[in-house]
């Protein structure tokens, strides 16, 4: 079913909206939906039925009845042995892939290094899923949908990789158009960075930040076929009023550093000769950190942004991150009084951008499509569930 410009159907958007709900709580009864959208006994009877029916929701508890009686309420949560996502990060020399069920929680990661001299990224993408989707399969799992986060300039609703520096691709890739012939499963395809923003939105559930930053930083070879040596890359994913921004063509949160030298390859000021000295030495160590971190402060100050994230494989002390970043606020904020930002470094480590591309589909699942747009034309919510759903059942009967 097409949204249009006059939004999806009301059947559609009233059972995504109860299907977030109940998402973005532990557990909750058909009263507290009700109370909380707004929709009557009848509409949320019929929606929570559909969901029990297709195996998403599952009744956890029964409540204790009200001093008048009546019925014990049955709280609903949903279940997380529903399916599993893939997330995979392809770089340069490496990819990184976690499997993660409904409630967000890792059930399996794996790493492996690689070489892109005479391989492609799709190929790698379709081996890593068949290799998951093996190991799954043989733990009774069934995988639903798969992420993945790649550098470079990427449409997520068209499913393209424009281009990638890193990666050595000058030409338009159409990832979702290859997947369709090799895989029987949906994908999305997100930029690296803006994938560590969809990991924090996806378990953070009703606590997530509307305003906030999201600071890539990783070690790899700067390009496969070129470079020996690995430098560190960096991408800016930027959150704003909830929603990720991508920007007019895809582009939003590529960075360089305004003190960037034309001749380098780094991002940075840091010339290429001394570049492989920044993971020895503590000065180029730190001023590459306050060179970003100027950066990173101009972003806070002019948006107003409530949450800085460093994630990746950043090799800095948290609070050594946090106190540079505070003093590059500082200076460049000209009012009295403090700016109120938390900084923080995501707690998943290496794994934050492919738990982030497991969390963009997860996010997707349970949106609501008048908040969050169409991704290549395909449904979202319900929509997509119905989808999921319609594939499991033409798995079970080709078996």
């Amino acid at each position: 079913m097409e949204a249009g410009r006059n939004g999806p159907a009301i059947s559609q958007l009233n059972g995504s909206r109860v299907l977030r709900t109940i998402w973005l709580h532990e557990r909750i009864s058909r009263v507290e939906i009700a109370r909380t959208l707004g929709l009557n006994k009848s509409t949320i009877t019929k929606i929570v039925h559909d969901l029990l029916e297709s195996g998403i929701v599952k009744v956890v508890a029964e409540g204790n009845a009200s001093p008048l009686g009546g019925r014990k309420p049955k709280y609903l949560t949903v279940d997380p042995e529903f399916g599993c996502i893939l997330g995979i990060e392809i770089q340069t020399d490496f990819w990184y892939a976690v499997v993660v069920d409904l409630s967000g929680e890792i059930l399996h990661s794996e790493r492996a290094n690689i070489s892109l001299r005479d391989r492609s990224v799709l190929d790698v993408f379709f081996e890593v899923v068949d290799r998951l989707r093996r190991r799954m399969t043989d733990e009774g799992r069934r995988v639903i949908g798969a992420g993945l986060g790649v550098s470079g300039i990427v449409s997520l609703r068209e499913g393209v990789i424009y281009q990638s520096n890193p990666l050595t691709i000058t030409e338009p890739l159409p990832v979702y158009e290859e997947a369709a012939k090799r895989l029987d499963i949906p994908i999305m395809i997100e930029n690296d960075a803006n994938c560590g923003c969809w990991g924090e939105l996806a378990s953070r559930y009703s606590g997530r930040p509307d305003n906030f930053i999201f600071v890539l930083g990783e070690f790899r070879l700067p390009n496969p076929r070129d470079f020996d040596y690995k430098s560190i890359a960096v991408g800016l994913g930027l959150v704003l009023g909830g929603k990720v921004h991508h920007g007019r063509d895809h582009s939003a949160g590529e960075f360089r550093s305004v003190l960037w030298e034309y001749g380098n390859t780094t991002q940075f000021s840091v010339t290429d000769d001394h570049f492989h000295m920044v993971r020895t030495d503590p000065e180029l160590h730190e001023r590459m950190l306050r060179e970003l971190s100027a950066h990173v402060a101009f972003l806070v100050n002019t948006l107003n942004l409530g949450h800085v994230v460093f994630g990746g494989t950043f090799e800095f002390p948290e609070e050594y991150v946090r106190r540079v970043l505070k003093e590059e606020i500082r200076r460049n904020w000209s009012y009295q009084n403090e700016v109120d930002c938390e900084i923080r470094i995501s707690p998943l480590g290496e794994t934050a951008i492919a738990y982030g591309a497991a969390g963009l589909f997860i996010e997707h699942l349970f949106a609501l499509p008048n908040v969050t747009d169409e991704v290549d034309g395909r449904l979202l919510g319900t929509g997509m569930l119905k989808s999921i759903t319609r594939m499991l059942a033409d798995t079970e009967a080709g078996r």
